[in-house]
């Protein structure tokens, strides 16, 4: 195996978010004003086994560079000898790339886990092959097609790829935070391959609904809806737009609002936002898209709620905004010029 340095151990610095003082005492558990990001690597492997899930084996082991932060290689072991033994084999002659994780159907995982891979890959892409699994949604391809490898071979779980040479970076962070140039470079060059107008940043406040979710729902969303309209706040359904035209909502965006969704990754391409107001459970600790509002200088408040209790599991519990509170958050932050 050959390890080749991209980018070096990152030290990365946060402020504080707007509304710090207020946030649920939990605040102490995921909000980190500082961060050592190791560094990224080119891996390369002759002869290697490639999972559909994303991981890569050698000489029967997994190789540790190819595992996401928030699972265990052990976990991979069993899935992996019994394809062996079934011999569900595919072989792909020539160099193939991997970018994605388990979680590769989730739009924020995929957009910020998996893309910054294949950005660092993008020069390289002509001369690879990229395996994907078979059940990957239509934004994957969308994001695939920028990118022009020489082929894209989608692998169904039931199957292992033997790839004659496995060629691809290491994650760029753990799981929710960011190599922040990396990011930035890379949110930079999808905008410019898409010919996206950056030129009047600040011209709109959006506010993405997720009226067809299934969980973590705002149960009083019209309630803010029809606040927010009347403040001249455009209202979205992400899920009707295609990659590129939500690309270039969030470049134009001077504030965006909603309850916290994987839609909000798209905050990359908001690179002269202001503010990001992210509706929470009070208790759902998550620092993602504090970390991602960073890279870009944008304020990250957090508008914590309490559960209605629909669900156990605090992330996925459904939320009801205090109107009175939400309100003057809106003008003391949003509607103030």
């Amino acid at each position: 195996m050959k390890k080749t340095l991209l980018y070096p151990e990152l030290k990365v610095i946060r402020d504080l978010p707007p509304g710090y003082e207020e946030m649920h005492l939990l605040k102490k558990d995921f909000i980190h004003l500082t961060e050592t990001i190791p560094p990224v690597f080119l891996v390369e492997v002759d002869n290697a086994y490639i999972s559909p899930f994303g991981v890569v084996y050698k000489h029967g082991f997994v190789v540790k560079e190819s595992v996401y932060s928030m699972f265990n290689a052990r976990s991979f072991y069993a899935s992996f000898y019994k394809k062996l033994l079934l011999n569900k084999i595919i072989h792909i002659d020539g160099k193939c790339t991997i970018v994605h994780n388990s979680y590769f159907q989730n739009y924020y995982h995929w957009l910020l886990e998996a893309v910054p891979r294949l950005y660092l890959l993008k020069e390289q892409a002509p001369q690879l092959t990229l395996i994907l699994n078979e059940d990957s949604p239509g934004f994957i391809k969308q994001y695939v097609k920028l990118f022009r490898f020489k082929e894209v071979v989608y692998v169904n779980e039931r199957h292992l790829v033997k790839a004659d040479h496995a060629i691809f970076p290491t994650f760029t962070s753990r799981g929710l935070a960011m190599y922040e140039p990396i990011i930035r470079e890379m949110a930079t060059w999808l905008l410019k391959e898409n010919n996206i107008r950056t030129g009047n940043p600040l011209s709109k406040n959006i506010f993405i609904t997720r009226k067809s979710a299934k969980y973590r729902r705002l149960i009083n969303e019209q309630e803010v809806i029809d606040y927010l309209s009347s403040r001249n706040v455009e209202i979205v359904t992400l899920e009707d737009l295609s990659i590129r035209e939500q690309m270039q909502l969030f470049a134009e965006a001077k504030n965006v609002i909603g309850v916290q969704g994987a839609g909000m990754s798209n905050m990359i391409y908001a690179q002269h936002a202001k503010l990001l107001v992210t509706i929470i459970h009070e208790e759902h600790p998550d620092d993602a898209y504090f970390n991602l509002a960073n890279i870009n200088n944008t304020g990250c408040y957090y508008f914590q709620c309490k559960g209605t209790g629909n669900f156990d599991y605090k992330n996925n519990d459904d939320l009801v905004a205090d109107m009175n509170k939400f309100t003057e958050v809106c003008e003391k932050y949003i509607f103030i010029d």
